[in-house]
Order: C-alpha cells, then sequence, then structure tokens
C-alpha cells in the first residue's frame, strides 16, 4: 500500500486532500469524518447574467441582456465594478461572467493568448465557443492538478495509475473531490452568426459552467447564471416564451428577471441593460452588421425602473387587500 505524501500537520488532520476532506486520527476506528476545507470546496456563483434571443423567425434576430457589476474575488469577498460586464470577442461575439471574476479573466487572457481578432472575425459564434471551452476544460484540468494533486507532491497521472494502492480514505475521497471540483466561475456567450449571401441572421446563446462544456439555450430563448437564477426564472415560466416573441416582450421580462433577483443577497443593485442586433452597413445598405449597445441610463429608468417599481407597488397594495378581505372572513364578517 503506497502511503500519501502528507506533511506532519496533516498526518493528524487531513484538511487539503480536496473539494471534501477527511478528518483521520491514527488508530481511529470509527469512519472518517467528511469536513469541508475552505480552499476547494465550491464556490456560490455571486451576482447574475441573463441574454434573451427575440424574434428569431425574422431574420434579424436581437439578443436582450441585463447583468449587475458585482464582482467576487478569490477569497469571496464581493463589490461593484464601475465598468459593465459585458465585453466582446468579436464583433459579433460577447461575453458576460459570473461567479469569481480573477478565475473568469484568466480564462478570457488565455483564450485571447492563442487567437487574433482576425481569426475570430473569421469564425462563427459556435466555433468561438468551442475554442473558448477548451481554454475554460484547460484552466479547469490546471487547477485540479495544482490544487489538489500538487499538494499531494502527486500528479493526475499518477493517482489513478496507484490508485487501488492508496488507503480507501484518501483514494475514494480524492477521487470524489475530482470529480466535485468548481472553479466556481460561470459564463454566457452570444452573438449572432450573418449569412452573408441571404443576409439573414441567426442569434446564439451558451452557458458554460462546471467544467466548461458548452450548454445550447437557443430553443429554450434565455439562459441565467449567478445566484439569482431561481429567482429570475418564473419572470419567464409564468407566461410562455419563445425566442420568437417580441423585442418589447423580451426587454421587459429580461429586466424585470434581473430585478427580481435583487432579491437574493449576491446580486448586485447596479443594472447595466444591453441589446445585440443586426442593420444595414453604413457604406454598404445591401450588407448587414451586427451591432450592439447599452441602453441609455434615463431611458432604462423612465421606461423600465420607475414602471417597475410603481407595479411592485400595485401588486403590494392588491396583496394587502386579498388579506384584508380573509382577515375578515376569518373574523366571521362577510366579505366586502
Amino acid at each position: 500500500m503506497i502511503k500519501p505524501n502528507l506533511s506532519k500537520r496533516e498526518q493528524g488532520s487531513v484538511s487539503n486532500v480536496g473539494h471534501k476532506s477527511l478528518s483521520f486520527r491514527a488508530g481511529h476506528k470509527k469512519s472518517p469524518k467528511i469536513i469541508f476545507n475552505r480552499r476547494l470546496k465550491p464556490n456560490k456563483i455571486m451576482t447574475i447574467c441573463i441574454a434573451t434571443i427575440c424574434e428569431a423567425n425574422t431574420g434579424y434576430p436581437r439578443i436582450v441582456f441585463t447583468a449587475d457589476r458585482l464582482v467576487t474575488d478569490d477569497d469571496g469577498y464581493t463589490f461593484e465594478l464601475g465598468v459593465p460586464k459585458a465585453n466582446s470577442l468579436s464583433s459579433k461575439c460577447f461575453i458576460m461572467e459570473a461567479g469569481d471574476s480573477f478565475t473568469g479573466e484568466r480564462i478570457i487572457e488565455h483564450f485571447n493568448s492563442r487567437l487574433t481578432q482576425e481569426q475570430l472575425e473569421n469564425m462563427s459564434v459556435s466555433e468561438i465557443v468551442r475554442e473558448f471551452a477548451d481554454d475554460f476544460k484547460a484552466i479547469f484540468a490546471e487547477s485540479v492538478e495544482n490544487d489538489i494533486f500538487k499538494a499531494r507532491g502527486l500528479t493526475r497521472k499518477e493517482f489513478y495509475e496507484n490508485f487501488a494502492k492508496y488507503p480507501d480514505w484518501f483514494s475514494l475521497t480524492t477521487d470524489q473531490q475530482v470529480r466535485g471540483f468548481d472553479l466556481g466561475v460561470s459564463f454566457i456567450i452570444m452573438g449572432i452568426d450573418i449569412d452573408k449571401q441571404n443576409q439573414i441572421g441567426t442569434a446564439y446563446i451558451y452557458r458554460l459552467i462546471g467544467c466548461g462544456e458548452p450548454e445550447n439555450f437557443n430553443r429554450l430563448g434565455f439562459v441565467i447564471v449567478g445566484i439569482g437564477e431561481k429567482l429570475s426564472l418564473p419572470e419567464y415560466t409564468q407566461e410562455k416564451y419563445s425566442p420568437n416573441n417580441a423585442l418589447e416582450d423580451a426587454i421587459v421580462r429580461t429586466f424585470w428577471a434581473k430585478k427580481t433577483a435583487e432579491r437574493m443577497a449576491g446580486v448586485g443593485k447596479t443594472t447595466d441593460f444591453g441589446l445585440i442586433w443586426l442593420e444595414a452597413g453604413e457604406q454598404n445598405k445591401s450588407e448587414i452588421k451586427c451591432k450592439n449597445a447599452l441602453f441609455d441610463e434615463k431611458l432604462v429608468e423612465d421606461y423600465l425602473e420607475i414602471p417597475f417599481e410603481n407595479s411592485r407597488k400595485e401588486l403590494g397594495k392588491i396583496r394587502n387587500g386579498i388579506k384584508e378581505n380573509l382577515s375578515q372572513f376569518f373574523r366571521g364578517k362577510s366579505i366586502s
């Protein structure tokens, strides 16, 4: 049997094996106690990012997107940035990130170091997503190697080659931590591919979480990442949503989904709201181009923020009226 390479401190308490760790004492007959390691337990993906496809059946699809400005550092501290989260990967492809912003930037830098802007401009959205996923997976594998195996004086290859030779408490728990490892960062990649021959576009929205495998949300028509996801979801599910829905419907649902998510601790109050669309080129009107812009703050306040707050107050009045009627009923009085 191979003994794992542990420090003197770790020989008494194995607390750095991985995602979940064992508390182990020599001669202790009971099963080792599972404890959490602060460095390796999965992080909650703070903040909120949302993208919504609309008017997909027109040949001129649009993507509405929104995000807060809250970011999370390596130690789990959160603070608001002075700039929006949405960034361009090419003139037709854009990215938003939620969770550990430092890890997220590391993946984006790795991606940008491999590909030139000219290469990216000649790629489809799905090709860019696959390339980005490769970088996500590379950083994921590197982090598993460093955080779990290097600290043990091992490599991943050595560990699995000698898996059966290690004590069960070490081999099984370390394997569990590898399987449950999480970088604590998620991405939305969105964009519109242009069919130059027919001069029409196709919108795409992808989610990358966990180990970086991309998931396509085109058919669903919307995608959400971040801790506010569960609170945001009813804005899309309470009434049927389709990627063919009108722009105004997508704007209202996307904005209200973000505002509803703000009830969750870990979602920032600042709201950036934007649109990706197609329009005729400035020089050649017969050639369409992909455009993007953030909504003006005044427009967001007048047409979205204020109506949202008014609607919320009106809903509160309706609820209070229902409660008052119920209160009278249960007191034996007639309902007015």
